[in-house]
């Protein structure tokens, strides 16, 4: 899966809808947003495809910042490698890291699901060091 990852920054923290039910979408769409982990140490050339993405837990908002972001066909959303999709994609990101040079904040990977044209389409967001002037 080939994914296209892009530097942004958001100015506003994005937020799941109040009562975090993934039924109910926030204004923008939000559905949900959950946080995972990357065990991949800083030095680490060549780790274990497992290692991006690790844990998982229901989070409420992905906050203002910059982040290396990337968005899943929506194909993928329903299909049984689901998971396998969202490890390549948080692997997609670390290696766009390691081109530009830009160094993560921390170890979180946050995923949001969110409704666009009517289908479920999933994001993952690193935060990274704001870029130099």
């Amino acid at each position: 899966m080939k994914l296209s990852v892009h530097l942004l920054e958001l100015r506003a923290p994005i937020r799941v809808a109040a009562g975090s039910s993934p039924d109910v979408a926030a204004p923008d769409g939000t559905r949900s947003i959950d946080r995972y982990e990357s065990a991949v140490g800083e030095k680490e050339l060549e780790p274990a495809p497992e290692r991006h993405l690790v844990g998982g837990e229901p989070a409420t908002e992905i906050p203002a910042g910059f982040y290396l972001f990337a968005q899943l066909p929506r194909e993928g959303d329903k299909a049984p490698d689901a998971t396998n999709r969202l490890r390549d994609a948080a692997e997609a990101v670390w290696l766009e890291s390691l081109w530009r040079n830009m160094r993560f904040t921390d170890a979180t990977v946050l995923v949001r699901t969110l409704r666009e044209d009517g289908k479920d389409v999933r994001q993952v967001f690193r935060a990274v060091e704001p870029p130099s002037a």
